[in-house]
């Protein structure tokens, strides 16, 4: 019945620093970027060659739930085949790293926040399959 993910929507205060934290920090692609009639943006990004699927940013417009949407658990997961690599690359891109890297028997991750204090976890599968 249900064929594919579309998005998840991520609250943001400010396009732009979204924009560049999504974009230009983690390689994600802008899918669309437009304005409705009623003057209300709309933003899509995802991961190149995996589109539609992707995140929805929206302002959050007064509501005081951005970067607390989800309760203090982590907003979502994002593979990666090195951990390490992207540890350092986020390290030097100013990116808070809240935990990790970790290596279990099954993998290595990492958690670090957004721009707005939503958690994402970074996860390297040991064998290799997402």
């Amino acid at each position: 019945m249900i064929t594919d993910f579309a998005r998840a929507t991520v609250l943001v205060e400010d396009y732009e620093t979204a924009l560049a934290f999504y974009v230009d920090v983690l390689g994600f692609e802008v899918i669309f970027d437009d304005e409705l009639d009623d003057g209300t943006r709309i933003v899509h990004v995802g991961l190149p060659e995996q589109s539609p699927a992707g995140l929805w940013l929206m302002a959050a417009e007064g509501s005081d739930r951005v970067g607390d949407q989800t309760g203090g658990h982590p907003s979502f997961v994002l593979y990666t085949d090195d951990c390490r690599v992207a540890h350092d690359r986020l390290v030097d891109e100013g990116v808070e790293i809240t935990r990790g890297p970790v290596e279990t028997a099954d993998d290595v991750h990492l958690h670090f926040e957004d721009p707005y204090g939503n958690e994402v976890v970074l996860v390297e599968l040991a064998d290799g399959d997402a």
